[in-house]
Parts: structure tokens; C-alpha cells; sequence
């Protein structure tokens, strides 16, 4: 459990309030109720503000890299918690201040990112800007750079509609993925990404394909996020080949599990999918709840591409 690294924070603050000198260090673990099981709260917090000191200091000594990693780290976790406006000013930060540790900082997993939350948010010709920018570096592509740079332009291009481009794009980081022998959909969630892409280009046998790919190892990690993003998945491709009771009830599972973790956008991206699934077997009011639900939370995040598409699905049902 956490209770060991809470003698790391300890000894960190001891550290602190004695002057010695000591790193930055990010610790992450999850808990399903911050009002109920979130222990050692009180000790965290501290921690959080003794981090965010450190990182100040590293900034006037000049030792900047170490700053910048914490940022990106910080920013990914903000990307899937929905804190949006803070994930992108740290990976800005982050981005300046591998700029400012010398050069050969080219900052590809930072720009990504950043691509990525420009495209969520409807910014496209920023997206694009920093897709030009993680092209145009001086370093040779490694495999895992190209793998960041694929997922990148197929979220860019999903959120645009452009779907046959997100296909090809997501394709390539699978080849990427299998070539580092990442099998965990876990540490590179791209492909429900993936299936949407391919069921709504009309590839629906290698949608089959990578949503099998899903189911197994959702099975292996028995975890809510795999298993959420494979249940979407399953429910996208029942829609598509109009097995609707089927694709409702993946539907239902993929909001269940969503609901036992905080990854606000793909909860509400299931919830516009599983209100259009409902619309279309003719259970209204549960549509409209469940698109006025997702609107709300797309407003919240301000996914604008994904506030048109849940707008478009109200406009299908009508007036009330």
C-alpha cells in the first residue's frame, strides 16, 4: 500500500525544515472516495506544497530538468482527472524549461500531449503547430517517439472528424507499440481511440480486431479503465452492426466502470455513445438524460468538438 512511501514524505519534510538538501519526487495512488478513503491526506498535502517548493528552488539554482518532468508528470494526471487548464500551463512550464536546460531538448512527449489537449478543446491549428514542432526536431525519430507522434495525430484528426486519418494514424502506433512490446493497455490507452476510428471509417472486421485485442487484456489486469475502454469499444462496434441491446449493454458496462474511477472525458464520450445507441431503440427520455449529462460535462472541459457532436445527437431527438 501507500503507507510505506508516507516514511519517504516523512523523511523528505524532515529534510526540509532542517535545510538538507533534497529532490523533487511525485508519488501517485488512487482512491475511489477522496472524502472516505483518502488516508494520510493531511501528510499529502504537505508534501504537495513542500513539491512545489522544491520545484521553485531547482528553477533559481538553474537545475531545470528535473523541474520539467515533474511538470509533465503532473500534467498527464491532470489531462485524465479533466483539470485541463492546469495540464496545459504545465506543459508549457515544462516545455520552457527543458528549452531552458540546454539544447538537444526537444520536448516530444510534452508536445503530444499538448497536441492533444489543444485538440480535445477544438484548437486545432495549435494542435497542428505543435504536431509541426514535434516534426521538425534535430534528433532522430527513436520508436517510442514515433509511437507518441501517431497517437498524437490520430487524437487530433479523431477530434476532427477526420477519421480515416485517425485510423492510419492510431495503426502506426500499434506498429510502434508491438515493435516496444507494449501489450498493457494501460500504460498506452490509444486503442478504443482506435476502434471509434476504424467503425466510423467502416472497418469494422479490424475493429473486431483490436476490440478482441481490448477484451483480453482487460481480463488480464482486471482494472476499471481497461475494462471501461474495452466495454466502449464492444459497444461501438455492436452499434455499428446494429446489434443494439448488445451494444446498450456494453454500453452500461462501460459507464459502470467509469464510474469507479475519475476520467471525466471518456465517461462522458460513453455517455453521448450509449445516448445515441439509446435514441435509436427508442428509449428517449434515458437518451436525453444521458446526452444532457454528457453535455454538461463536455461543457465542463470545454470539449468543443465533442459539445457539436453531443448537440447534434439532442437535435436528432427533438423537442422535449
Amino acid at each position: 500500500g501507500v503507507a510505506p512511501f508516507c516514511g519517504f514524505l516523512g523523511d523528505r519534510l524532515s529534510a526540509r525544515q532542517n535545510g538538507e538538501p533534497y529532490s523533487p519526487a511525485v508519488c501517485f495512488f488512487g482512491v475511489r472516495d477522496p472524502e472516505v478513503d483518502y488516508i494520510f491526506r493531511d501528510l499529502f498535502e504537505e508534501a504537495e506544497r513542500l513539491e512545489r517548493t522544491v520545484m521553485e528552488m531547482h528553477a533559481t539554482e538553474g537545475s531545470l530538468s528535473g523541474v520539467a518532468l515533474s511538470l509533465l508528470t503532473l500534467a498527464q494526471v491532470w489531462m485524465r482527472d479533466g483539470n485541463w487548464e492546469a495540464a496545459t500551463k504545465a506543459l508549457t512550464d515544462a516545455i520552457d524549461y527543458n528549452h531552458g536546460s540546454g539544447p538537444g531538448d526537444e520536448c516530444p512527449d510534452e508536445l503530444a500531449d499538448l497536441a492533444m489537449l489543444c485538440a480535445w478543446r477544438g484548437e486545432f491549428d495549435a494542435a497542428d503547430r505543435c504536431l509541426a514542432q514535434h516534426a521538425s526536431g534535430s534528433v532522430a525519430p527513436t520508436i517510442l517517439r514515433r509511437h507518441l507522434r501517431a497517437v498524437a495525430e490520430g487524437t487530433v484528426a479523431l477530434a476532427a472528424r477526420r477519421h480515416q486519418d485517425a485510423a492510419r494514424a492510431f495503426a502506426e502506433a500499434e506498429r510502434c507499440a508491438n515493435e516496444l512490446g507494449v501489450v498493457d493497455e494501460r500504460a498506452t490507452p490509444f486503442r478504443a481511440d482506435f476502434v471509434e476510428a476504424l467503425v466510423a471509417s467502416g472497418e469494422l472486421a479490424e475493429a473486431e480486431r483490436v476490440t478482441q485485442q481490448l477484451a483480453a487484456m482487460a481480463a488480464r489486469v482486471n482494472e476499471p479503465r481497461p475494462a471501461a475502454s474495452a466495454a466502449y469499444s464492444a459497444g461501438l462496434l455492436h452499434a455499428a452492426t446494429g446489434n443494439l441491446d448488445e451494444a446498450s449493454a456494453a454500453f452500461d458496462e462501460a459507464t459502470r466502470q467509469w464510474s469507479l474511477v475519475r476520467v471525466p472525458f471518456q465517461r462522458a464520450r460513453t455517455l453521448l455513445a450509449a445516448g445515441a445507441c439509446d435514441r435509436r431503440t427508442g428509449q428517449r427520455t434515458r437518451a436525453r438524460q444521458r446526452l444532457e449529462e454528457a453535455l454538461a460535462e463536455f461543457t465542463w472541459l470545454g470539449a468543443t468538438p465533442w459539445m457539436e457532436r453531443t448537440r447534434e445527437e439532442l437535435a436528432r431527438l427533438g423537442q422535449r
